[in-house]
C-alpha cells in the first residue's frame, strides 16, 4: 500500500539542481539513480531506449492500436479489461504477451492512471519479441524523475506525479535506516529489495516514522549488497535488529 505521506515528504524535498532529496538541512541527502532501481526491482540497466522510442509516436497515437485492445463505449485501453482477457485467453499467444507488458507499464514500470493504458505505450508491445530486449530500469526511472521534476517546479499544473512512485517509498525505507532500538541490519536484506517490504514490514516502518518523524534516521545513499557487505567488513560491526536486543 502506497503511504501518501511519505510520498509527499520525498517530493517535497526534491532539489531539481542537485537531482537530490534533501532529506535533512545540510546533507547531501539521497539520490535515485539506474543503480538504485536494480537493486530494488532487479530490472537491469541494459537494452534498447524506451522512452526516445516512445516519443516517435505521433499524437494520433491511438491509431497504431488495434481495436481489439480498446474499450467499445470509451475508445480506451482499460487497465482492467486487459487483465480480464489475460484471464479468459485459453492461448498464451502473442495479444496474451502484449497484454501482460501493457499492464506492467500501466501499473507498475510507468503508470499513469489507475484505468487506463495510455495509446502510445502500445508501440513498445508491437513487436513482442522486441519487448525483451528493452530497457525498462531506464524506463521506470525516466518517467518517475521528470514527473517529479515537473511536479516541483509547477504544482499548479501538476498537482501529483505520474510514475513508479513505489519506487521512492522502497528508496526512503531502504536509504533512510533506523536507528536505537530499531536498528537496520544491512546483510539481512534479500534483493530485489522490494522483497524485503510485505505490507506487514510496511505498517512497522510506517509506525515507526510516525513516532520518530520523517528523515530523522541515518542516511545510506548505497543500498547495492556488494557495498553494504564491504561496509560492514570494513567497521567490523552488524547492527542489532530489536528482536536481538534482548
Amino acid at each position: 500500500m502506497m503511504r501518501k505521506n511519505l510520498l509527499e515528504f520525498m517530493i517535497t524535498t526534491y532539489d531539481t539542481s542537485s537531482k537530490r532529496f534533501i532529506i535533512r538541512p545540510n546533507t547531501d541527502g539521497i539520490t535515485v539513480l539506474n543503480e538504485d532501481v536494480y537493486d530494488i526491482f532487479g530490472l537491469r540497466n541494459e537494452g534498447d531506449d524506451v522512452i526516445s522510442m516512445i516519443a516517435t509516436v505521433q499524437l494520433d497515437a491511438k491509431k497504431i492500436v488495434p481495436n481489439r485492445f480498446l474499450d467499445k463505449r470509451t475508445g480506451l485501453i482499460l487497465i482492467d479489461d486487459l487483465i480480464k482477457n489475460m484471464v479468459d485467453s485459453q492461448s498464451y499467444d502473442d495479444g496474451f504477451v502484449r497484454r501482460v507488458v501493457l499492464v506492467l507499464m500501466g501499473t507498475v514500470l510507468a503508470p499513469q492512471s489507475t484505468k487506463f493504458v495510455p495509446y502510445r505505450y502500445y508501440k513498445m508491445v508491437e513487436d513482442v519479441n522486441a519487448t525483451k530486449s528493452y530497457n525498462w530500469n531506464d524506463f521506470t526511472l525516466g518517467v518517475c524523475m521528470d514527473a517529479i521534476k515537473k511536479t516541483v517546479e509547477d504544482l499548479e499544473k501538476f498537482h501529483w506525479p505520474i510514475g513508479n512512485l513505489a519506487l521512492l517509498q522502497y528508496i526512503y525505507w531502504e536509504k533512510l535506516e533506523p536507528i536505537g532500538l530499531d536498528a537496520f541490519d544491512p546483510l539481512s536484506r534479500e534483493y530485489p529489495l522490494m522483497l524485503n517490504w510485505p505490507e506487514t514490514e510496511g505498517k512497522k516502518r510506517g509506525d515507526y516514522d510516525n513516532i520518530h518523524g520523517w528523515g530523522t534516521d541515518n542516511i545510506e545513499n548505497c543500498i547495492s549488497e556488494e557495498y553494504r557487505r564491504a561496509k560492514v567488513a570494513r567497521e567490523g560491526t552488524v547492527p542489532r535488529g530489536r528482536n536481538e536486543e534482548n
